[in-house]
Protein backbone atom coordinates (compact mmCIF):
# COMPACT_ATOMS: atom_id res chain seq x y z
CA UNK A 1 0.00 0.00 0.00
CA UNK A 2 0.90 3.60 -0.33
CA UNK A 3 1.63 6.03 2.35
CA UNK A 4 -0.76 8.93 2.54
CA UNK A 5 1.24 11.87 2.24
CA UNK A 6 0.38 14.83 4.53
CA UNK A 7 -1.50 17.54 2.65
CA UNK A 8 0.91 20.75 2.69
CA UNK A 9 -1.87 22.99 2.21
CA UNK A 10 -5.84 22.83 4.76
CA UNK A 11 -8.79 24.17 4.68
CA UNK A 12 -7.55 26.29 7.43
CA UNK A 13 -5.17 27.96 5.49
CA UNK A 14 -7.25 28.07 2.61
CA UNK A 15 -9.75 30.20 4.78
CA UNK A 16 -6.72 32.70 6.13
CA UNK A 17 -5.43 33.35 2.95
CA UNK A 18 -9.04 34.62 2.02
CA UNK A 19 -8.86 37.35 4.70
CA UNK A 20 -5.21 37.83 4.15
CA UNK A 21 -6.35 38.24 0.45
CA UNK A 22 -8.59 40.88 1.22
CA UNK A 23 -6.62 42.62 4.12
CA UNK A 24 -3.51 42.95 1.50
CA UNK A 25 -5.92 44.33 -1.13
CA UNK A 26 -6.99 46.67 1.15
CA UNK A 27 -3.70 47.40 1.73
CA UNK A 28 -2.63 47.66 -1.86
CA UNK A 29 -5.33 49.86 -2.70
CA UNK A 30 -4.51 52.47 -0.58
CA UNK A 31 -1.22 52.82 -1.34
CA UNK A 32 -1.56 52.51 -5.10
CA UNK A 33 -4.95 54.96 -5.59
CA UNK A 34 -2.55 57.63 -3.95
CA UNK A 35 -0.19 57.51 -6.78
CA UNK A 36 -2.63 57.52 -9.76
CA UNK A 37 -2.04 60.94 -11.62
CA UNK A 38 -5.31 61.62 -12.09
CA UNK A 39 -8.46 63.99 -10.25
CA UNK A 40 -10.86 62.00 -11.76
CA UNK A 41 -12.53 59.79 -9.21
CA UNK A 42 -13.74 56.88 -11.34
CA UNK A 43 -10.28 56.89 -12.76
CA UNK A 44 -8.19 56.80 -9.28
CA UNK A 45 -10.75 53.75 -8.03
CA UNK A 46 -10.29 51.85 -11.41
CA UNK A 47 -6.74 52.09 -11.37
CA UNK A 48 -6.20 51.35 -7.61
CA UNK A 49 -8.26 48.82 -7.60
CA UNK A 50 -6.29 47.26 -10.95
CA UNK A 51 -3.03 47.93 -9.87
CA UNK A 52 -4.13 46.61 -5.56
CA UNK A 53 -5.59 43.25 -7.51
CA UNK A 54 -2.20 42.09 -9.40
CA UNK A 55 -0.22 43.23 -6.56
CA UNK A 56 -2.02 41.43 -4.27
CA UNK A 57 -1.84 38.38 -6.77
CA UNK A 58 1.78 38.55 -6.76
CA UNK A 59 1.70 38.65 -2.45
CA UNK A 60 -0.46 35.57 -2.59
CA UNK A 61 1.69 33.65 -4.93
CA UNK A 62 4.68 34.60 -2.42
CA UNK A 63 2.74 33.73 0.86
CA UNK A 64 1.96 29.91 -1.00
CA UNK A 65 5.36 29.68 -2.12
CA UNK A 66 6.76 30.48 1.74
CA UNK A 67 4.40 27.89 3.18
CA UNK A 68 4.68 25.31 1.15
CA UNK A 69 8.02 25.27 1.45
CA UNK A 70 8.92 26.06 5.13
CA UNK A 71 6.12 22.76 5.58
CA UNK A 72 8.23 20.41 3.38
CA UNK A 73 11.46 21.44 4.84
CA UNK A 74 10.17 20.95 8.33
CA UNK A 75 9.13 17.49 7.55
CA UNK A 76 12.28 16.78 5.93
CA UNK A 77 14.02 17.74 9.07
CA UNK A 78 11.30 15.61 10.96
CA UNK A 79 12.40 12.62 8.73
CA UNK A 80 8.90 12.28 7.42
Amino acid sequence: MAEEKKRLVTKKDLVFDAILTVVLFAFWYWVCASHVPSIDPVQIRFWGAFTSACMTGVSWVAWQLIRVVYRRQKELRKGE
